[in-house]
């Protein structure tokens, strides 16, 4: 059930991740205030959405080689 519960939050994060790298506009008014231009949230927004991405391959890969042993599939 942890590996399962691991295996979502990994994929969770490397998905909403890439929304951010990519379309930073879809959220970048929540992060915009009186210091904050509008340029400068969108670059925060893509800092923050390379290192959720980061963070959700390193999760996914541990998950993957828990046992110590590299990662098999089906057939190689």
């Amino acid at each position: 059930m942890h590996s399962a519960l691991g295996l979502v939050i990994a994929i969770l994060c490397i998905l909403c991740g890439t929304v951010m790298v990519l379309f930073p506009q879809t959220i970048s008014h929540l992060q915009e205030d009186a210091d904050t231009t509008p340029e400068q949230a969108r670059r925060e927004l893509r800092f923050g959405g390379a290192f959720l991405v980061l963070f959700g391959w390193a999760l996914l890969y541990s998950i993957l080689t828990w046992n110590g042993e590299p990662v098999e599939f089906i057939g190689v």
